[in-house]
């Protein structure tokens, strides 16, 4: 015949179930943190992000000498997919409509983008340090100092080419991709290729370098011999006439 347990043995079996629920509903809670939170939830981190900056170039206001843009080289050289979230200037938030990240605010590994921002607030001078700061979706955050100089004026003519849009054609059959010139000068466009070499077919023809304006975009249509091959990742460059080479853009067939 059974003994009825003690209240000695029920009371350390109440406790021990206290403390095992209360493990489960801490848990739940982080995993809901971080889930629904990502900038907030750090007790089970999602992602390993890195970012790394290159080079900056400021534009300048010739009447009041104030600083009015600023493009930013960013490159995403962690493990994991990471999205530009918001940004700062010395520690002020930046509106949305401030700042655009090109081609895309979701950097895959590898990918590099340009972070551009039109400056209304806070002012910016020639000389002085900034600090420019990035919190990305899953609230990682990336700093970068940096000092405008009359050496940095958007009056030096650069080249700088930036993949805006991409899709793939029915059954894979071609590639189209949409490209900006994001320069100071006007460009021209010798080549485009995928993997290293030329396409099979590409609309509009570059026969001879296809001019670029400053600030205006291409389309090209592009279709490879053997065709595209769902799952397989393709790299696609432009080249200037200059000589100078923009990407790889990675896009892998649907």
């Amino acid at each position: 015949m059974n003994q009825a347990s003690s209240p000695s043995s029920r009371s350390k079996w109440l406790i021990l179930t206290g403390i095992l629920v209360g493990i489960i509903i801490g848990f739940v809670l982080a995993m809901s943190v971080t889930l629904y939170f990502p900038g907030v939830g750090t007790l089970f981190p999602r992602k390993s992000e890195r970012m790394i900056f290159g080079s900056s170039e400021f534009s300048q206001d010739q009447s009041s000498g104030n600083i009015t843009g600023l493009n930013l080289q960013v490159a995403n050289i962690g493990a994991d997919d990471l999205i530009v979230d918001k940004v700062f200037i010395n520690g002020t938030l930046l509106e949305s409509s401030e700042w655009q990240c090109l081609p895309a605010m979701r950097l895959k590994p590898g990918d590099q983008g340009v972070l551009y921002m039109t400056l209304t607030w806070p002012i910016l001078l020639m000389g002085p340090t900034y600090e420019f700061t990035i919190e990305t979706a899953a609230g990682n955050v990336f700093s970068h100092i940096a000092t405008p100089k009359p050496t940095s004026f958007i009056f030096i003519a650069t080249e700088q080419v930036t993949f805006t849009n991409f899709s793939w054609g029915a059954n894979n059959a071609y590639a189209v991709i949409t490209v900006k010139n994001t320069g100071t000068s006007d460009l021209s466009i010798s080549a485009v290729k995928i993997d290293g070499a030329a396409p099979a077919t590409i609309t509009p023809s570059l026969a001879s370098p296809y001019l670029l304006a400053k600030g205006t975009s291409m389309t090209f249509n592009m279709t490879r011999t053997g065709g595209f091959t769902s799952g397989v990742s393709y790299e696609f460059t432009v080249t200037t006439s200059k000589g100078n080479s923009f990407g790889p853009y990675t896009r892998t067939a649907v």
